[in-house]
């Protein structure tokens, strides 16, 4: 007789689908618009990427909202990855800060390993994040409201 799988593993937010949630975060937060040119891509936010300030194999920081920019997928996030590691660090300060840039590399040395259970917790409070931005922008707001996760 075959085994049952474990409820909790199956109904565990796979990487993809996580990404996915973070990725949407992030961009809603920063309007649709690449950090880099200024283009708004809200009515085609498939050209918009999420671009990873520490590389995605960095699992400690995969997730993270402040490694993550908005950037065009042509040209800008292109040019992001082909940048000289002294480019990409001004680039990042530019963008997040020097001091927020410094404690993300620190983050990003560490090890972290994910249960099931802080898959759930994550996608979770992606879409609590997520709801959060869409009331904020049925109210009026506009423009950059990372800010508004931040003082969540």
């Amino acid at each position: 007789m075959p085994k049952k799988k474990d409820k909790r593993i199956a109904n565990t937010p796979k990487a993809a689908y996580l990404w996915s949630l973070c990725s949407k975060v992030v961009r809603e937060a920063d309007d649709y618009t690449c950090r880099k040119c200024g283009k708004n891509w809200r009515y085609e936010p498939g050209f918009l990427d999420g671009a990873h300030c520490e590389g995605r194999r960095k699992g400690s920081v995969k997730y993270v909202y402040t490694n993550v920019l908005s950037l065009c997928r042509i040209p800008c996030h292109s040019w992001f990855d082909e940048l000289s590691s002294y480019d990409h660090n001004d680039f990042v300060c530019e963008q997040i800060g020097e001091e927020a840039y410094e404690a993300l590399k620190l983050q990003a040395r560490g090890m972290l390993k994910l249960t099931p259970s802080d898959k759930r917790e994550l996608a979770r409070g992606f879409r609590e994040d997520l709801a959060f931005l869409h009331k904020c922008r049925a109210t009026g707001e506009t423009g950059n409201l990372r800010h508004r996760l931040e003082e969540k």
